[in-house]
């Protein structure tokens, strides 16, 4: 019966270590604090994103061109079941009534995330990657008019 017991406890820890070693957080994600910038001849593309508190990042994008917005989103990174989920709101859902889709987390490692929605369009991965300690690469990637296509941005930390 000794063994019995021992064995089920040695069970009950090693389950409790596994399923807590597989729980993720937006406090992980602190790397992507702070203010990016893009500047491709032209077109500046900007993002700014909180430091994780309770379990929530906040973020904005925002793309400009030949002095007028071309894309802009709000960017929420939250816990959502033991693991970081990204619900990008863009302003052009959000002026008509409609709300973004969410990203579950597909992968996390020290320096890179990916999340990922496979039944959306575009896009249906976003992968932020730390390259060095003041640059960012952004990249999203989905199926449009049946090419696959990937949109890659370098950003420089803002000083």
């Amino acid at each position: 019966m000794k063994k019995l017991i021992c064995l089920f406890t040695m069970l009950t820890a090693v389950s409790a270590f596994s399923s807590e070693a597989q729980r993720t957080s937006v406090n992980e994600l602190a790397w992507l604090s702070g203010s990016w910038i893009s500047d491709t001849g032209g077109t500046i593309s900007e993002m700014h994103f909180t430091t994780p508190s309770a379990g929530l990042i906040m973020g904005t994008n925002r793309m400009v061109g030949n002095g007028q917005v071309l894309f802009a989103e709000f960017l929420k990174f939250e816990d959502a079941n033991g693991a970081a989920v990204l619900n990008p709101n863009p302003l052009f859902l959000l002026a008509s009534g409609q709300v973004g889709v969410s990203f579950p987390l597909k992968e996390m490692t020290a320096t890179k995330v990916v999340f990922e929605n496979t039944a959306h369009d575009f896009p249906k991965t976003v992968t932020y990657e730390l390259k060095d300690r003041d640059t960012l690469i952004n990249r999203v990637e989905g199926t449009k008019a049946g090419m696959p296509p990937v949109l890659e941005t370098e950003f420089k930390r803002v000083k």
